[in-house]
C-alpha cells in the first residue's frame, strides 16, 4: 500500500478524537465541530461534526466542510494535500489501512471481446512490432493481441476496461488508432512495460512508443485525450520515482505534456523529480528507434527539461558542509578563520605567541541573500553542528551581530565564543559567494519581474508554472526567487498562514467547464462575475488605461447563495477564503488586506450603512487609484501608504445607500431567494465538488492571454463605450446615452472583457445577453441613485415630517408658505434643517451640513428661484414671511400635493 492510500485509511474516528482531543458520542457524533463551532451551547440535537466509518469520511452539516482523513487534516493544520498525507503516515504508522477496492467490472461486451481477441494468433500482430524496429523478446507475455476482423495490433488497458487497435493496414480515409466500442478511455494506462525496480519511468502517448523506450520503465496513456485526473491510477507507478514525460513534440503534445506536469506538480505523489523529454518536430520515440538513435538521444541531458528535481535541489543546498579545512594555515592567512572537526578556528597572539583556538560548536553556508528592496535583508543560512545536524534558518542583517546573532544560534545548540571582528570576517567571505533570490513579499501579479506568483508557486512570463522547493526557492530562467511562506524554516510561522491559502491548486477542470457551471448556477449573476475576475486578473492593464476600478457588491438576505458564489471565484486563487469583516476591522487593517495582492480578487463581508466613515471614504477614494496613508512608529515622520491593486468583492444582506458616493462605484448583483432549478442544482453540486479540488489552472488559462488583453484593451474599451454614447445598444424605450457618465463607463467595464477574449475563451453566454443585462442593471441603479440624491433625501425628509398628520412640526406661515396661483413654495430651510438631521440619522443615510445643503439647494439646477431683491444674496424676504429660499413647484396627483424635482410633498 503506497503513502496515500495509507493515509486515506487510517481510520476517522482515530484521526479526530487524537488531533482535537475531543470524544465522539455512541453515535458517532462530536459535540462541537471544531472549523465552525456549531453544535455549541449544549444542543443535544444539533451535533457539530458527524463520521461514517464505513466511508471513513467526517462531516459538518453546518460549514459544509467534509472528507477523508487527508481533508481533515487539511482543513484542521492548513496543509496541502501532500503535508497532509506526509503527518498521517508519519503520526499514525501503527494502524493498518483498509483493504483496496476491487477493481470494477468491465462491461459484459468489452469482457467477450477480450476473451476472443486473446485467443487469435499473433504472427501477423509479431511481424508489424518487428517492421517498427521493436525488439520483440524485450515484450512480457499477454503485451498485445491480434484482431482478425479488422487486420489490427490491440493493447489493453491495466483494468480491462479499454481496447486500443492500431490498424496494421489502414485506409487513407481511417485513422490509424482507433478505440473498440464500449471502451472507457479516461483515466485508463497501459503498463506491461512498467518495471516496479526501476526508479524512473516514462509516460508516453501511445503504447508503441512505449515499446519503442524498451527495456527503459514506462506507462502509456494511449491517446492525449486521456487527461488522468485520479491520482490513485498515477501514483502505483509514479510515487518514489524519477517521471519523465516523453509525449510528442507538437500542439497536442505540448498541451498534454504542461497538463501532466501540473497535475503531478500539485498532487499529494511523492515524486524524486519530473522532467520532459523533448523530441524534435514530427519525430518520436519509435521513429528514433527505427533509425537506431534512441539510446543515444535519451543519453543526450540535452534533450530532457527539468521541471522539478528534489533530490538535486537538496544535495545542492542542503549537502553536509566540510568538516576540515584543505589547507588549516592557508585559509586562516586568507580569510582569518579556519575548520577543524566541524568547527570554527582562529589565530591569536598571547604573550607573543600564535596560538590556535576554538570560537564555535558550528560551521555555515550562506546559502541566498533575500533581496527585497529594504536595508534590512534576509538571508538563508545553514547551520552545521559539530555532530553533524543541519538546520536552514533566515537571519536579517540587523541579526547577523555577535549579539544577536548568538541569541539565534542558542535556539538550536549552537554557540559563536569569538569577538565582534572575528565573526565578521566569517561572514565576509561567507557573503561573496552567496547567491542573490528576489524576495516576493506580495502575492499576484508582480510588475518587476512579469510573473504571477502565489505563495508556494509561479507562472512566468512564458505562462509556465514553477513550483518552490523546500527551501522556498524557485529558479527561473532569468531569476531566482524566494516565497517564504512554504519553505520549510517558516511552516510553523503562523505570520505566513494567511499567505499560504493564496496557493496553486490545479484542479481539474478548464475554463469553459467552470464558466459553464457558474453560469448554469447563477444566470447573468455567474456571467458578471466572470467579467468581473477577468478584469481583476488584469487589473494593472485596466487601470493604467481608465483610471478607476469598480466594486462588485453582492446584495440578497442570508441563504441565497452569495458566499457560495465569492467561493466558486475565489478559489481561482487557492484555499477557502472566509474573508474579512468590515465592522469587526479598523481602516489600517482593512488598508492593509487590501493591499497585500495584486491582480486577484479580496473579499470584504459584512457591509452595512453604519460602517464607520473613515472606511466608506477609503474606498472612494480608492477606487480612483488613491492610496491610505498612515504614519509609522518612528520619528522620522516617515508614513506608510496601502493601496488597492486588486478587484473588490463585497457581500451585505443590506444595500449601500448610506452614501450615495459609495453606491456609485459598486455594480451592485442582487440575489434572491429562488427555487433552483434542477440544473441549477446540479451545477452547484458540481461547483461544490470541484471546488475543493481547486481552479488554478483556471487563472493559468486566462493569464496565458495577458499580452493579447494588453494590446487590445484600451482600443476594445472606448469602442464599447462609445457605441453607449452613440445608442447602439437599446433597452426598452430609454436613451442610453443619457446615463450618468459612471454607468457609462462601468457598462463598458463589464462588457469588455467579453469583447476581447470571446474568440480565446468558451463563453457561456452572448454578448447580446451580457449586453442587456448591464444595461438593466444601469438603469435601475440610476434610478435608486436619484432616490439616493443629498437633494431627494431632503425633500424625503420634508415629506415624512409632513406626513404625520396633526403632530408634524412643519406648519404652514410657520416654516413655510405656499403660492398657488404663482406656483411657488416659501421655506425657511434653516428652520427645517434638524427635521432633515433626524430623518437621516433614523434612516441610516447620509446627511450633509447646513451649509452644503443650502449650496445644493440653491443651485440652478434644483428648482431654486434666484433672488432679484438688492443686497439680499440668495435668500428673498417676503412681507408677511420673512426670510426665506423660494422654490418653483407643479401640482401633484389630483392636484392634492406638490411636485419639486419629481419629488410628491404633502404641503
Amino acid at each position: 500500500m503506497d503513502k496515500l492510500e495509507f493515509a486515506k485509511s487510517v481510520p476517522i474516528g482515530v484521526v479526530i478524537e487524537s488531533e482535537t482531543q475531543l470524544k465522539l458520542n455512541s453515535k458517532n457524533f462530536l459535540s462541537e465541530c471544531v472549523f465552525c463551532g456549531s453544535g455549541k451551547n449544549g444542543k443535544k440535537n444539533t451535533p457539530g461534526l458527524s463520521i461514517d466509518t464505513k466511508s471513513n469520511i467526517f462531516k459538518c452539516f453546518a460549514c459544509s466542510k467534509s472528507g477523508n482523513p487527508i481533508e481533515f487534516i487539511k482543513y484542521f493544520k492548513n496543509f496541502d494535500n501532500k503535508q497532509s498525507v506526509r503527518y498521517l503516515c508519519d503520526k499514525y504508522s501503527n494502524f493498518s489501512g483498509l483493504e483496496s477496492k476491487k477493481a470494477i467490472e468491465p462491461k459484459p461486451d468489452i469482457k467477450k471481446m477480450l476473451f476472443a481477441i486473446s485467443k487469435n494468433n499473433l504472427e501477423k500482430a509479431t511481424s508489424y512490432l518487428k517492421q517498427r524496429g521493436i525488439n520483440i523478446e524485450l515484450l512480457k507475455p499477454e503485451t498485445y493481441f491480434y484482431d482478425t476482423l479488422e487486420n489490427a495490433i490491440v493493447f489493453i488497458d491495466s483494468d480491462s476496461h479499454l481496447i486500443n487497435k492500431r490498424l496494421i493496414e489502414p485506409l487513407k480515409s481511417q485513422s490509424k488508432s482507433t478505440f473498440a466500442k464500449g471502451s472507457k478511455i479516461s483515466n485508463n494506462i497501459y503498463d506491461k512495460c512498467f518495471d516496479p525496480e526501476s526508479d524512473k519511468v516514462y509516460i508516453t502517448e501511445g503504447v508503441i512508443n512505449a515499446f519503442s523506450l524498451l527495456p527503459e520503465s514506462s506507462i502509456s496513456i494511449f491517446t492525449t485525450s486521456n487527461r488522468i485526473n485520479d491520482i490513485s491510477k498515477l501514483s502505483k507507478y509514479c510515487s518514489n520515482k524519477n517521471i519523465i514525460i516523453a509525449f510528442d513534440n507538437d500542439k497536442s503534445g505540448n498541451e498534454c505534456a504542461e497538463y501532466y506536469s501540473d497535475f503531478i506538480l500539485h498532487s499529494e505523489i511523492n515524486i524524486l523529480s519530473l522532467k520532459r523529454l523533448v523530441f524534435n518536430e514530427n519525430q518520436d520515440a519509435n521513429d528514433l528507434l527505427i533509425e537506431n538513435k534512441i539510446s543515444d538521444f535519451i543519453q543526450d541531458k540535452t534533450h530532457f527539461i527539468t521541471i522539478i528535481d528534489h533530490e538535486a535541489g537538496e544535495k545542492e543546498l542542503l549537502s553536509p558542509l566540510p568538516m576540515n579545512s584543505e589547507d588549516f594555515d592557508l585559509d586562516i592567512k586568507n580569510n582569518q578563520y579556519s575548520i577543524q572537526d566541524g568547527c570554527y578556528w582562529v589565530r591569536e597572539s598571547y604573550n607573543k605567541k600564535q596560538i590556535d583556538r576554538k570560537v564555535s560548536n558550528f560551521t555555515m553556508k550562506i546559502l541566498y541573500h533575500f533581496v527585497d528592496g529594504t536595508q534590512n535583508t534576509k538571508r538563508l543560512i545553514l547551520i552545521q553542528r559539530y555532530t553533524g545536524e543541519l538546520n536552514a534558518i533566515e537571519v536579517l542583517s540587523s541579526d547577523m551581530k555577535t549579539e544577536a546573532f548568538e541569541t539565534i544560534l542558542k535556539s538550536y545548540s549552537c554557540s559563536f565564543l569569538g569577538n565582534s571582528f572575528q565573526l565578521k570576517s566569517i561572514f565576509v567571505h561567507l557573503m561573496d559567494e552567496q547567491l542573490n533570490a528576489n524576495c516576493i513579499n506580495i502575492l499576484g501579479y508582480n510588475y518587476k519581474y512579469d510573473i504571477y506568483s502565489f505563495s508556494d508557486s509561479i507562472i512566468n512570463k512564458n505562462n509556465k508554472l514553477i513550483i518552490v522547493n523546500e527551501l522556498g526557492i524557485i529558479n527561473d530562467s532569468e531569476n531566482t526567487y524566494y516565497l517564504p511562506a512554504w519553505a520549510e524554516s517558516n511552516l510553523l510561522n503562523k505570520h505566513f498562514d494567511n499567505e499560504r491559502i493564496f496557493k496553486y491548486n490545479q484542479g481539474v477542470i478548464d475554463f469553459k467547464t467552470w464558466a459553464d457551471l457558474i453560469y448554469k448556477a447563477y444566470d447573468i449573476n455567474g456571467g458578471i462575475g466572470i467579467c468581473f475576475l477577468i478584469m481583476a486578473i488584469f487589473r494593472d492593464i485596466v487601470f493604467k488605461e481608465i483610471n478607476f476600478f469598480p466594486y462588485l457588491y453582492l446584495y440578497g438576505q442570508p441563504g441565497v447563495g452569495k458566499t457560495s458564489y465569492i467561493d466558486f471565484i475565489l478559489r481561482l486563487f487557492g484555499n477557502k477564503d472566509v474573508g474579512v469583516s468590515l465592522k469587526n476591522s479598523t481602516i489600517k487593517g482593512i488598508a492593509r488586506t487590501c493591499s497585500q495582492r495584486t491582480n486577484s480578487i479580496i473579499f470584504l463581508k459584512e457591509y452595512d450603512n453604519s460602517i464607520e466613515k473613515e472606511i466608506i471614504a477609503f474606498f472612494k477614494n480608492a477606487y480612483d487609484g488613491a492610496s491610505y496613508t498612515v504614519a509609522q512608529k518612528s520619528n522620522d515622520n516617515k508614513t506608510d501608504s496601502y493601496v488597492i491593486e486588486s478587484g473588490v468583492i463585497i457581500d451585505s444582506n443590506y444595500l449601500p445607500t448610506a452614501e450615495s458616493a459609495m453606491f456609485d462605484r459598486m455594480i451592485v448583483l442582487t440575489f434572491d431567494k429562488n427555487t433552483f432549478s434542477k440544473e441549477k442544482t446540479e451545477a452547484y453540486a458540481q461547483l461544490i465538488i470541484e471546488s475543493d479540488k481547486g481552479f488554478g489552472q483556471i487563472t493559468k488559462e486566462i493569464l496565458s492571454y495577458r499580452e493579447y488583453f494588453k494590446d487590445n484593451f484600451k482600443k476594445e474599451f472606448l469602442y464599447v463605450y462609445n457605441q453607449l454614447k452613440n445608442n447602439a445598444f437599446s433597452y426598452s424605450d430609454i436613451e442610453i446615452s443619457k446615463l450618468p457618465e459612471r454607468n457609462l463607463k462601468h457598462i463598458s467595464f463589464l462588457l469588455v472583457p467579453f469583447k476581447i477574449l470571446f474568440n480565446k475563451l468558451s463563453f457561456p453566454f452572448t454578448f447580446e445577453d451580457i449586453v442587456n443585462k448591464t444595461l438593466e442593471y444601469a438603469i435601475e441603479k440610476n434610478d435608486l441613485l436619484e432616490e439616493l440624491n443629498d437633494i431627494n433625501i431632503f425633500w424625503d425628509a420634508i415629506n415624512y415630517e409632513r406626513s404625520q398628520g396633526g403632530s408634524t412640526r412643519i406648519k404652514t406661515n410657520e416654516q413655510y408658505q405656499l403660492n398657488h396661483s404663482e406656483r411657488i413654495l416659501y421655506l425657511k430651510v434653516k428652520e427645517v434643517y434638524p427635521y432633515y438631521s433626524e430623518y437621516c440619522n433614523k434612516n441610516n443615510v447620509n446627511q450633509i451640513d447646513y451649509s452644503s445643503l443650502l449650496s445644493l439647494l440653491t443651485s440652478s439646477s434644483y428648482d431654486f428661484i434666484p433672488n432679484t431683491q438688492k443686497g439680499r444674496g440668495k435668500a428673498y424676504t417676503k412681507k408677511d414671511f420673512g426670510s426665506c429660499y423660494r422654490f418653483s413647484f407643479v401640482l401633484g396627483h389630483e392636484n392634492k400635493n406638490i411636485l419639486i424635482k419629481n419629488k410628491e410633498i404633502d404641503l
